[in-house]
């Protein structure tokens, strides 16, 4: 399994410019490659901590344990074996709001608040979940996406795969966030990249070849950025940034304001309002009809049956405490390195 998390970009006047440079950090049998900013103006050549990439001298290496907390160790997720002993709960819910956080070790999130929750297979859920996925600004101005970690459609329904181990980056087990989609008569689970899910066999999930969907995002626009210290006028009513979080509800709902500050406030770079207006989470066209036909994908009912049949030809049970909080390790853990062109690294 290979990814790569960017932190590539950095806002110039409601345009998304690339910079340079690596940090590195291994997790779970992985590398993961950071891509630092390095624009003269924006970065200093300091590698004096952990967070040093990041304009920040504090080096926190361990996420803080509430009192008589045990970690549990992740592992890779490559057979249906390994899915299954690590997956707390499969859950059903509906995307209903967005919310951006930053703190020194959770680093940038892009929390995602799920609604109408209820668990297919496995431990129970509240009606309200929220996965806290690494993502999103930074107070340096630069934005940090994960190619493993996908954007998620504000409004559609999901099957997600909870995590009953610790974790870094995602509280899902591999990629399985599937949008379900009605199309005619059939429904289908649809995985990040747009293909339906077909079948579950002793590696794990099986998807078509073909896509059936188009990904989350994909005709987003350029979006405004500004020093939240002046915003743009907006309806007091729908939009507060005096240095809170913004919490944009789906379904035509008006933008709410959380009353919790963010971790840190962020003095410039994108809300989460105006990643929704420019469509960073909107929801993909199907394919044609003739494009869907052709595929014989899962309903979330097969999917059960599947995994049923599989945990008993495993000896496995799906359950455990399902594991909402990044407290394995502190996002970023190692130095940063003299900048070179993009790599990609294997485990």
């Amino acid at each position: 399994m290979r990814k790569i998390i960017s932190l590539g970009t950095r806002y110039r006047n409601s345009v998304v410019a690339r910079t340079r440079g690596v940090l590195l950090a291994r997790s779970c049998n992985s590398v993961f490659i950071l891509l630092g900013c390095l624009a003269a103006a924006s970065c200093e050549q300091n590698p004096s901590g952990p967070n040093s990439a990041f304009g920040d001298d504090r080096a926190q290496l361990e996420p803080e344990l509430p009192a008589g907390y045990s970690k549990i160790a992740p592992s890779a997720a490559s057979t249906s074996r390994d899915i299954l002993s690590q997956t707390a709960t499969v859950f059903t819910g509906v995307l209903r709001d967005i919310r951006l956080t930053y703190s020194d070790c959770a680093g940038p999130r892009t929390q995602y608040g799920f609604g109408d929750s209820s668990p297919l297979l496995g431990s129970s859920v509240e009606s309200e979940v929220t996965l806290k996925l690494l993502g999103g600004p930074t107070p340096r101005g630069t934005f940090v996406s994960a190619s493993e970690i996908p954007r998620l459609a504000l409004g559609a329904r999901y099957v997600v795969f909870l995590r009953n181990t610790d974790w870094t980056y995602s509280p899902v087990v591999g990629d399985l966030l599937l949008r379900q989609e009605e199309a005619g008569a059939r429904t289908l689970l649809i995985n990040s990249n747009g293909q339906a899910l077909i079948g579950w066999n002793r590696s794990g999930p099986s998807f078509s070849a073909e896509t059936v969907s188009g990904t989350v995002g994909q005709r987003r626009t350029a979006y405004r950025t500004y020093e939240r210290s002046a915003p743009e006028a907006e309806a007091p009513s729908e939009t507060d940034y005096g240095g809170r979080v913004i919490r944009i509800r789906g379904g035509g709902g008006r933008a709410m304001v959380s009353n919790a500050p963010a971790d840190r406030p962020l003095s410039n770079g994108p809300t989460a309002l105006d990643l929704v207006r420019a469509g960073m989470f909107s929801r993909p066209p199907l394919a044609s009809p003739a494009s869907i036909a052709a595929v014989q994908g899962l309903s979330a009912e097969a999917l059960v049956r599947s995994l049923q049949v599989a945990e008993r030809a495993e000896g496995i049970r799906i359950g455990g405490a399902a594991r909402l909080d990044p407290l394995w390790k502190c996002w970023s853990t190692t130095d940063t390195v003299r900048p070179g062109r993009q790599r990609e690294v294997g485990r």
